[in-house]
């Protein structure tokens, strides 16, 4: 399914669940179903198609998705899983996903048992083994070199996927072999894909939603799907407790109540030009000056990005004026130009990612 600028990734993962009247049901059943893909995150799509196809190539392994709590790692790596259950014909090799906590705990058990060879076939044999929150091992190196092992002996067949908070910032080893392969963060969902989920959402609530209000609230609704799910579902619960069910007279009277709540502190235009500057060791005097320097070039037009991502109401116009009166039209190139190099510079999606977490 594509919509707009978002795609539909078809992957059983986690439902997120309702819990009213002390029943649980499924709400926007196609969260359950798979991934709302936007220009934030384009490019998990192909990444991911390539992993069910098993069209990785050994240097491109191991792959490593990091991103905040809620951005979706755990769900895709269960949709992996259940896409390689699914669709491989060849049911001698099995396909695995654990926690990284397991991992540790399976292979601390296979020491002490003397049976690290089995542990050791099980997993060095899997077609795809799925490790979780990779940032537990940090201080568990025994597991972290028999991690390694696997990924260096890893056969053509055989592809390994990891999850993780942040970005490793080491300069060791295991780093290094670690981002070695494929990195790809995950960043929370613009605009676009909010309003999508939010209009599932309505629907499966009934709830009458014009496109504007659908706008409106996706603008206000900043967050991670499941913090936008969590805190749409209770101002659902309380408007519907207080007003009985909505009707299509109170439908903008609800949509002004959902919003009232603002769901991320993004901070102000200004700390974010400061927290940029600081960023690449620079002044925020410096982006707004006339300095055209590589690396305060780059600077300036990532700070215009995070403006305009986490300000979705300041105009082209209003952040030229924050950027020492700067023409829109260069505003807006600046916040075009990062966008569209985003879906390919894995190195400026990190700088986004790491100013973004802030």
């Amino acid at each position: 399914m594509n919509t707009g600028e978002v795609h539909f990734l078809p992957l059983s993962g986690q439902p997120l669940e309702f819990k009213q009247n002390g029943q649980r049901s499924t709400l926007c059943a196609e969260t359950s179903h798979g991934f709302f893909i936007g220009r934030e995150n384009a490019m998990l799509e192909p990444l991911i198609q390539s992993i069910i196809n098993s069209g990785l190539l050994p240097e491109q392994l191991p792959v490593l998705l990091y991103g905040e709590s809620g951005t979706g790692k755990t769900h895709l790596l269960r949709g992996l899983l259940a896409a390689q259950r699914k669709n491989r014909t060849d049911k001698g090799k099995r396909s695995y996903y654990l926690s990284a906590d397991d991992f540790s705990r399976q292979y601390a058990d296979a020491v002490a048992n003397r049976t690290t060879g089995d542990f050791r076939q099980r997993y060095g044999n899997a077609h795809l083994l799925l490790l979780d929150d990779i940032e537990f091992l940090d201080s568990k190196p025994a597991v972290l070199q028999e991690l390694r092992h696997f990924i260096d002996t890893a056969a053509e067949s055989r592809m390994i996927v990891m999850t993780a908070k942040t970005l490793p910032a080491g300069t060791d080893d295991w780093t290094a072999r670690l981002i070695g392969g494929t990195v790809v963060p995950i960043f929370p969902p613009e605009t676009a894909v909010r309003q999508q989920f939010l209009r599932g959402l309505a629907n499966s609530l009934r709830i009458p939603a014009a496109e504007t209000l659908l706008n409106e609230a996706a603008k206000q609704m900043t967050g991670t799907i499941p913090q936008i799910y969590a805190a749409f579902v209770q101002k659902y619960a309380e408007y519907t407790a207080k007003n009985g069910n909505i009707a299509s007279k109170k439908n903008a009277d609800f949509w002004s109540f959902a919003v009232q709540k603002r769901f991320r502190q993004t901070g102000s235009p200004a700390e974010t030009i400061d927290r940029t500057a600081k960023y690449f060791a620079l002044k925020g005097s410096d982006l707004k000056g006339k300095s055209r320097s590589k690396t305060v070039a780059l600077a300036r037009s990532i700070a215009v990005y995070l403006i305009k991502t986490q300000n979705s109401g300041c105009t082209f116009r209003k952040i030229g004026s924050m950027f020492g009166s700067r023409d829109p039209s260069t505003i807006r190139h600046m916040y075009e130009k990062i966008a569209g190099a985003m879906v390919s510079d894995t190195v400026l999606r990190d700088h986004i990612f790491r100013l973004s977490g802030k």
